[in-house]
């Protein structure tokens, strides 16, 4: 269950990546390039007659019907059917959010491969038995007991892990709706116009602290502060040195991600307030 459940969030994260990156591909460039010409060309004295010109031209090749029936479907075709692309501003803004995708998903992949982890040595503990040689009863005794209140900790550190994950995953859908262009950067709520009250601002923020949660509970306090054993949670079972070694690099890549995301959503916002 715990398996599927991850993999469906996974599908989901690429799935949304796909489309975005997609997006992204829609003539951007070109569109850059096209701006650049454009402002070239109205600068020119011989502009206007240039345009004439072609104008001319090309009435004299095409009806005007035709040429609107060709230009729409041109336009239909050119940007899936939408009529929208990003502007680069939005585009500088809706890079590092799909790297915090990216982040999202390799968070993903890591709490699925934790809780494989922890749960083979749940698997190990269930089956283990008390030593048969030597010892006392009462002995015995506290060592299952001691086993039983491992597995249990186990138990419940996988719970949340799954937990901490589904919100990572239920973000990155949440994320996704808000990146459709044209991109808004200010709240739905009168007066929004902060940061703070940006829809899209908030889901940065809370994505990047979903993340966090998750790579949080993959480390344990031992990995995560650099703990001794006997500091730390050491009767949890610990997660491989080469898991614990991914999860603080997409911990910290997450962390950079949604800063130059918040940083991309102020430029923009700060770009429109001024054409406004």
């Amino acid at each position: 269950g715990v398996r599927r459940e991850i993999l469906t969030w996974l599908g989901e994260c690429q799935e949304t990546l796909v489309e975005f990156e997609e997006l992204l591909e829609m003539g951007l460039v070109d569109d850059e390039v096209k701006e650049e010409v454009e402002a070239s060309e109205l600068s020119s004295p011989d502009a206007n007659q240039n345009e004439e010109k072609e104008g001319e031209a090309q009435a004299g090749e095409r009806s005007v019907p035709e040429r609107q029936v060709s230009a729409g479907w041109d336009d239909f075709c050119g940007k899936a059917g939408t009529g929208e692309q990003y502007s680069s501003a939005e585009a500088r803004l809706v890079r590092p959010c799909l790297a915090l995708i990216k982040c999202s998903r390799g968070t993903l992949k890591t709490a699925l491969e934790a809780c494989e982890q922890v749960g083979s040595q749940v698997e190990k503990d269930n089956v283990a038995c008390p030593s048969q040689d030597g010892g006392t009863d009462a002995e015995k005794d506290q060592e299952v007991s001691e086993n039983q209140r491992r597995v249990g900790e186990d138990l419940r550190r996988i719970g949340e892990i799954v937990e901490a994950a589904r919100i990572v995953g239920d973000g990155v859908t949440e994320l996704g709706t808000l990146l459709y262009p044209p991109i808004s950067v200010v709240s739905t709520e009168e007066g929004g116009d902060t940061e703070s009250e940006s829809e899209l601002g908030d889901r940065i923020k809370s994505q990047r602290a979903a993340i966090i949660a998750v790579h949080d509970l993959v480390l344990n306090d031992k990995e995560r502060e650099g703990l001794g054993e006997a500091e730390g949670r050491g009767a949890a079972a610990s997660v491989s040195e080469e898991l614990a070694a991914t999860s603080k690099k997409i911990r910290s890549a997450a962390d950079v991600r949604a800063g130059e995301a918040e940083k991309a959503l102020e430029e923009l916002r700060r770009r429109r307030r001024t054409k406004g």
